[in-house]
């Protein structure tokens, strides 16, 4: 059985979207959402 083909862009964008690989001056933002009790509420986990 062979395996899925992995996606290999660095970036996928679309009107609403954009996905990237994090950088160093991401921190800041990403500390803001996994501390919000909003935003957490529907990432699951501890």
């Amino acid at each position: 059985m062979n395996a899925l083909p992995a996606l290999s862009a660095s970036e996928f964008t679309t009107d609403r979207l954009r996905l990237r690989k994090a950088h160093d001056a991401d921190i800041d933002g990403l500390i803001e959402l996994q501390t919000d009790s909003q935003v957490r509420a529907h990432l699951g986990g501890p």
